[in-house]
């Protein structure tokens, strides 16, 4: 569920934040009629930039949106791999890189989330507790729900020690609030709505959250979109395969 833009403009440099294409039911997503009418919020990120003029690069900005459950962290590593790589310093969007998520259909693994939030919304860990005998603590409260390891471990990494307790970074109630049907859906677009820059989707082939059979009604949203799929990846396909990731990233990037 993340985004990788390209600005047009000059002076923002790198934002972490992913969220472009959100989540839904099987097959053909529903689609959110209430897309209207909302402020627009301050994010947290994280800048990557080169302070040698030399180094500066007079391409527009990299800017990256994490996925959903997700956090800058998550691309620390490859936003510093992607500075060095093309250098740089956003209100127009010149292209759109999309990571394993589509406007169309949805993993059935996407149905468990609210099991999950209901979940860590319950949980209260003892205040006494380290941060390491904290996680093992509430992972052994999420293990039933969420079986794969992996998947705890991810939404463990937003357990934060905090002076009041520990408490989850994430806005969980908002979050839980909102996922059916603002964050779950597809906002629908009026008939001439489409987003006419280029954009590349990039799936993981083990995945099922961007599926080849959908790529053609995708491209009635996004017109000059091209699709392109990692092996051996799965949804993280940034996590699961960095090297290859980044090098498809380049190679579209130019």
């Amino acid at each position: 569920m993340e985004c990788v833009l390209r600005s047009t403009s000059r002076c923002l440099s790198f934002h972490s934040h992913i969220t472009r294409l959100a989540v839904t039911q099987p097959k053909n997503r529903q689609l959110s009629t209430k897309s209207q009418g909302y402020e627009p919020i301050s994010m947290a990120y994280t800048s990557f930039q080169q302070t040698g003029p030399e180094k500066i690069s007079k391409e527009p900005p990299v800017i990256i949106m994490h996925g959903l459950m997700g956090s800058k962290t998550n691309w620390k590593s490859l936003g510093k791999a992607i500075n060095a790589k093309t250098g740089r310093h956003p209100s127009v969007v010149d292209k759109l890189f999309v990571l394993d998520v589509s406007p169309l259909s949805i993993s059935k693994d996407i149905s468990t989330l609210p099991r999950f939030l209901e979940i860590m919304q319950r949980i209260e860990v003892p205040m006494h507790l380290t941060m390491q005998e904290a996680r093992k603590y509430t992972d052994e409260i999420l293990r039933p729900a969420v079986p794969d390891p992996s998947i705890r471990q991810f939404l463990l990494t937003n357990l934060n020690n905090t002076e009041e307790g520990y408490k989850w970074r994430l806005n969980i109630e908002a979050i839980a609030n909102n996922f059916n049907p603002f964050i779950s859906t597809f906002p629908i677009l009026d008939e001439y709505e489409r987003y006419e820059g280029e954009t590349a989707f990039i799936g993981g082939e083990l995945s099922d959250y961007l599926r080849r059979e959908d790529e053609e009604a995708i491209q009635e949203l996004f017109p000059h979109s091209s699709f392109h799929y990692i092996e051996r990846a799965g949804h993280w396909v940034h996590a699961d395969k960095p090297n290859e990731f980044l090098k498809l990233f380049f190679s579209l990037l130019d």
